[in-house]
């Protein structure tokens, strides 16, 4: 008799139970509503920079173009107000 009841409790204890299964969606979704917006301001702040220090390589070699050397290359501003060289 004993046999059966230890039997049919891991029968029991096999699989997660519906209530578990949700709270851990619920505790991952939090997380990702968190890191989400950061990420976004991440790609977007690293794209601004990539398109300034392009720019700014563009802007030299005109300037070495026409013969003003890399000493006169213009200073462009990056995402917030922080120079940005080439």
């Amino acid at each position: 008799m004993k046999e059966k009841i230890v039997n049919r409790k891991a029968q029991a204890q096999r699989g997660y139970t519906i209530v578990e299964l949700i709270v851990a969606v619920a505790i991952i979704m939090i997380l990702a509503a968190l890191a989400i917006p950061g990420y976004r301001r991440t790609v977007q702040y690293m794209r601004i920079s990539g398109d300034m220090r392009n720019l700014n390589a563009v802007v030299a070699q005109a300037k070495m173009a026409r013969g003003g050397g890399l000493h006169t290359r213009a200073r462009l501003r990056g995402p917030g107000g922080k120079h940005v060289s080439p």
